[in-house]
């Protein structure tokens, strides 16, 4: 997964600003997202860390 596409998503998630989400903003915290553990983040976590093991040469 590129950096781009996760980048959007963040943005999309944390964007509360917008009409409509004025309430929103107590509930999009860092610990709240982690704690909900979307797909999109657990899939951009394991792409990170599949892209770290390969820039380091690691294969288990």
């Amino acid at each position: 997964m590129a950096l781009r596409p996760i980048l959007a998503r963040r943005a999309g998630w944390a964007d509360v600003w917008k009409p409509g989400f004025e309430a929103e903003p107590k509930k999009r915290t860092l610990t709240n997202l982690y704690n909900a553990r979307p797909a999109w983040l657990a899939n951009a976590h394991k792409a990170l860390d599949a892209a770290v093991a390969a820039a380091y040469g690691w294969t288990d």
